[in-house]
Order: C-alpha cells, then sequence, then structure tokens
C-alpha cells in the first residue's frame, strides 16, 4: 500500500485530461514531490497552492515515463537541467484551476458538471476503512487537520429496505494507496456533515 503524505495529486489531472481530450496519460507523482517549491514535498500547504505552481511555474505535469519512478519522498527537482535527459521533456498542460467553496452541495454540482474534484482530508478513519459507509466521529478524524489528498469522482445515497432507516449519502473516493485499500482502491465518505475535513480544500484543474 503506498500512503503518499504530500498533497499533490495527480489523478484529478489525468480524469480531467480523459474527459476533455480523449487521451489517456499517466502522469508523474515524484515529479511533482521533487519539483515543489516546498521543501517537504508540499506538506501541509493546500491544493490551491499546488495547483497554482503546477500552473504557473511548471505549466502542467511529466509523464510517468519522462520521470524518474515514485520514490516515496523527496528528491532535487531533476528536470530542466542539462546533467539530466529529461530537459527537453515537455509536461502535459494543465492551463488553470479553481476552487469550490466548502458547500457539499455545490461540490456535487461541480462533480457533475465539470469531473472529478481533488480534495485534501485527514486520512486517519481512512487508514482504518474496510468497506461500507465510513461516518466517522470528529474526534478520530480531525477536520482542521488534513495530511493527504483524493479523488472525489462521484457521490450516491444509500436506501435501506426497512423505510424506517434512515437514508445515508455519501461520496465515492478514489484513493491512491493501491487495489488493495478500501472497495478495490475506493472509499465511501459520509455526505453533507464534512468528515474529516473533505469540504475544507477542493478544487479541479482545466487541462489542455
Amino acid at each position: 500500500m503506498k500512503k503518499n503524505p504530500f498533497l499533490y495529486d495527480t489523478s484529478a489531472v489525468e480524469s480531467h485530461v480523459m474527459i476533455y481530450t480523449g487521451v489517456k496519460e499517466l502522469l508523474s507523482e515524484q515529479f511533482l514531490i521533487d519539483c515543489s517549491p516546498f521543501k517537504n514535498g508540499c506538506g501541509d500547504a493546500s491544493l490551491l497552492k499546488s495547483y497554482s505552481h503546477i500552473v504557473t511555474q511548471l505549466g502542467g505535469i511529466l509523464r510517468d515515463n519522462d520521470y524518474y519512478p515514485y520514490e516515496n519522498g523527496q528528491n532535487n527537482c531533476r528536470w530542466s537541467r542539462p546533467e539530466y535527459h529529461f530537459v527537453n521533456v515537455l509536461p502535459v498542460p494543465v492551463i488553470g484551476f479553481r476552487r469550490v467553496n466548502s458547500d457539499e452541495d455545490l461540490m456535487a454540482e461541480w462533480l457533475y458538471r465539470y469531473g472529478p474534484l481533488t480534495a485534501g482530508i485527514n486520512s486517519a478513519s481512512m487508514a482504518r476503512y474496510k468497506g461500507g459507509i465510513d461516518e466517522p466521529q470528529e474526534e478520530y478524524c480531525d477536520p482542521e487537520t488534513p495530511n493527504h489528498s483524493v479523488l472525489i469522482v462521484g457521490y450516491n445515497e444509500y436506501v435501506p429496505q426497512n423505510p424506517k432507516e434512515p437514508r445515508v449519502k455519501y461520496w465515492i473516493i478514489k484513493n491512491s494507496w493501491g487495489k488493495e485499500f478500501g472497495d478495490k482502491g475506493y472509499y465511501y465518505l459520509v455526505r453533507g456533515r464534512n468528515a474529516c475535513g473533505i469540504a475544507n480544500d477542493v478544487s479541479l484543474p482545466f487541462v489542455q
């Protein structure tokens, strides 16, 4: 299981490239970690700052096979330097980004209209997740201390057979810890009460 400690996640850009251009790309997280201006690979910086750097400083994200393999830590940026063979390699363009307000109804609307959303999250409850809809309490998953990023790919509502039981709205989240995590790599989190801070830092990229 790969636990990326950095708030960089290439899956949103990969998804939007596929949706809007029809091209399937595999992008390099290691490139973003190495070439971040934040010396801890982004650490506790917001996703908005991450996207800002990708757009204004890097111009996009290198493909996975155009950079070094994932190393689970930050190294020197090895791109656009003559001593490395990546100097003339161009990134997949990311031309803009937008923050989505911390309103889960609005998040669902933007997801439906534009595609998957990147979100910061406290991963404490995710680390224990075995399946079903996760409904963590704040004391076990502080919404104010995000330490991971995920891709929100959908939403739904669980309707029990017994009409006396409550319905449960939830997010469908794609995680980066491999297919052995959760439901074949997916995580279902209760929607509507900012569980684990899922609505605090949400954004999406614009691709070309």
